[in-house]
């Protein structure tokens, strides 16, 4: 009963099938050979039984080098070359720790322009417990002079998933703000999933996530624009 509880559901939504493994709903071909291979707990516990010290700093060094080439796709829009992917890979493997640790993707949080009316910031992240099962989000907001203003934390009904939780967060958080009548709001929140799902003008509903943002977030907020500091700006519709 408990977890029945959890599903984030309105019951003016329409039934519909969705694929569990991805956060969209939708299938993919990534997701389909996922289930098709060993996890990736498996396969990490197969190389650490295998293969020597050296032998394991390399892999450590591919999949760093892989997760920055990532970050930089998805952050910078730049895509690295297999050269530079390669090249990342020899600098981790002759770099001391703490310079490679360096290397990564850097979190900036950039102002984001002003508008001549008041504009606050509300930061927000959801925190889960899974011994005791509970989930929790964390809000604080700041006037656009950069003050503190108000903050707020509690515990939700909600999904255990991480990008549920979040969702819930930022949905709670902007509930919150409406209550202490704050019109215009600019949403921080370091769960990309999220961010990429407010903005998009046409979300199909085909999730948990996508039910949260159409039928609970976005008829409240309108979504002005995205910054790559992974906030989202907008307003609540009067």
């Amino acid at each position: 009963m408990d977890q029945i509880s959890r599903v984030p559901l309105q019951l003016d939504s329409e039934d519909k099938w969705y694929w569990a493994g991805e956060t969209h709903g939708e299938y993919s071909v990534k997701e389909a050979y996922r289930r098709l291979t060993r996890s990736l707990v498996e396969w990490m516990e197969y190389q650490f039984s295998k293969l020597s010290v050296k032998e394991l700093k390399f892999v450590a060094g591919v999949i760093w080098a892989i997760w920055r080439a990532r970050n930089k796709a998805v952050w910078d829009h730049y895509i690295p070359s297999p050269q530079s992917v390669v090249s990342w890979v020899r600098e981790a493997l002759l770099d001391p720790p703490n310079k490679t640790g360096q290397s990564g993707r850097q979190e900036s949080m950039q102002v984001s322009p002003r508008s001549e009316h008041r504009v606050f910031r509300c930061y927000v992240d959801a925190a889960i417990f899974p011994s005791s099962k509970e989930v929790a989000f964390g809000s604080v907001i700041f006037d656009s002079g950069g003050s503190f203003y108000a903050a707020k934390n509690r515990m939700m009904q909600c999904s255990l998933e991480p990008v549920m939780a979040e969702a819930m967060a930022c949905r709670e958080a902007l509930t919150w703000a409406r209550a202490n009548e704050i019109q215009d709001v600019e949403l921080l929140t370091d769960c990309r999933w999220v961010v990429e799902a407010l903005f998009e003008r046409n979300i199909q509903v085909f999730s948990y996530l996508g039910t949260i943002i159409k039928d609970w977030i976005k008829p409240l907020f309108i979504v002005e624009r995205l910054g790559m500091n992974t906030n989202t700006s907008g307003k609540y519709c009067t």
